[in-house]
């Protein structure tokens, strides 16, 4: 199957009452789940506005947006900034990650993207990031690809990506983004490459026909080392990008990138917020947000979810992903 918006658009069209379903069952959830879990970081004092607040509430107002959880929970939600900041006269976004910081200024420049200790004057009022879905994509019309079949990536990566794509061999061989691993207390996550014996069927398919570029942080050189001498793959890590702590870093080097294969990580929103193909590895108990859709991903509609069906079982997802794979790889080169 394709990874295009397009291709996506006509599978909500297909199994639009089961997307409708989904997304109504995750936003109930969702409001609850978002509340309970930063409630003793949401202060009482908002200035003109409150939990409750409307969008004409904000109407030529300077408003502060706290940005909450994860990275990849404030990529998600900065894909609601655009519609926002249009009804306000002035949108500050207080970074809780400051490794955004830069990628998401490139993004946003007429919005400021700050940390604690930038606060200075109070605004007229402040929100929370997660509060923007509720107003901006409560319902799945709300999501424009899904008439138009077009999608506007959000993120703009920095302009060295394009050195990047020479130092990876760009033109030579499909270049293919994995990131296998994560530190997250949610069990079953990680399909790491040492521990799931079905990556041998995933590189056996597609040796030869592709370059693995590493997305990985932490220290990937033992299993970088595992890989080469149990599934005879190459997997190229970039020394130099800190894929932890450079987060602009590895924007740009998934904008170099033919295709990016991730867990429910950092990984996968960066690259479908830069409108990258792609799959996302999804275990059986994933974060409420990539069940938000079934079929597809309506976040990041050029991202595919390969899910478990069965707790634990990688070896399907893995093989859907390299149908995929070598299906559009086929289809590149023809």
């Amino acid at each position: 199957m394709a990874i295009s918006v397009d291709e996506s658009k006509k599978l909500v069209r297909e199994y639009e009452q089961v997307e409708k379903d989904s997304l109504d069952a995750y936003l109930k959830k969702y409001k609850s789940k978002e509340t309970s879990r930063n409630k003793d970081h949401r202060p009482d004092d908002r200035g003109c506005l409150n939990a409750k607040w409307k969008i004409e509430d904000v109407k030529d107002k300077s408003v502060l947006v706290f940005g909450e959880n994860g990275p990849g929970d404030e990529i998600l939600t900065l894909a609601c900034l655009s519609e926002f900041k249009i009804n306000c006269r002035r949108v500050q976004w207080l970074c809780q990650n400051d490794k955004l910081k830069r990628l998401f200024q490139r993004s946003f420049p007429d919005v400021d993207f700050i940390s604690t200790s930038d606060l200075k004057a109070p605004l007229d009022g402040s929100i929370y990031s997660w509060e923007l879905l509720e107003r901006f994509r409560s319902t799945l019309d709300t999501f424009l690809w899904t008439s138009t079949g077009k999608f506007e990536p959000y993120l703009r990566a920095g302009s060295y990506s394009e050195g990047l794509k020479a130092r990876y061999g760009s033109g030579q061989l499909p270049l293919v983004g994995l990131a296998w691993r994560s530190e997250s207390h949610l069990q079953g996550k990680t399909c790491n490459l040492k521990g799931v014996p079905e990556w041998s069927n995933f590189f056996e398919r597609l040796r030869g026909r592709a370059r693995f570029i590493s997305l990985q942080y932490g220290d990937t050189r033992d299993e970088i080392a595992f890989s080469r001498w149990k599934y005879g793959v190459d997997i190229y890590q970039d020394q130099d990008i800190d894929t932890y702590n450079d987060l602009d870093g590895v924007a740009a080097q998934i904008a170099a990138l033919d295709y990016v294969v991730s867990i429910g990580t950092t990984v996968a929103h960066l690259a479908g917020a830069l409108g990258r193909p792609g799959w996302v590895l999804l275990n059986r108990e994933s974060f409420p947000h990539w069940d938000a859709g079934k079929h597809v991903i309506h976040w990041y509609p050029t991202l595919r979810p390969a899910r478990q069906t069965i707790p634990g079982d990688w070896g399907r997802v893995l093989t859907f992903v390299a149908d995929g794979l070598t299906t559009e790889m086929s289809q590149s080169a023809s």
